[in-house]
């Protein structure tokens, strides 16, 4: 990666865009690799700061909406899809090929 890959916010989007694209298949085994098998631990420390279903609830009264910014590949997405089973979450993200990989995962865990 040279300077000038991220000289301006436009090639700093289609770096990241390429980026991602080619690391999507194996995101998960690197990242898993990369923490030493801590991920896993890290999102449920994640869950565990954020309000539980009844409090959210009860705050508004309408259906609780939880954004998942930079899904990746949607595995934090599913977790707060069970936390929050009233609730509408979103997951967006940068590239095509981590959406692919989070709509596959929620699609699953919604069989399970």
């Amino acid at each position: 990666m040279g300077e000038d890959e991220l000289a301006s916010p436009d090639r700093k989007l289609r770096y990241n865009r390429r980026l991602f694209a080619v690391v999507a298949p194996r995101y998960d085994l690197v990242t898993r690799l990369l923490s030493l098998g801590r991920d896993a631990a890290w999102k449920r420390m994640l869950l565990e700061m954020l309000p539980p279903d009844q409090e959210w609830s009860r705050a508004d009264a309408g259906r609780p909406a939880v954004l998942d910014l930079a899904c990746g590949t949607g595995d934090i997405t599913v977790l707060l899809a069970r936390r929050y089973p009233r609730g509408a979450v979103l997951g967006l993200d940068l590239t095509e090929e981590m959406l692919v990989r989070a709509r596959d995962r929620v699609l699953a865990s919604s069989r399970a």
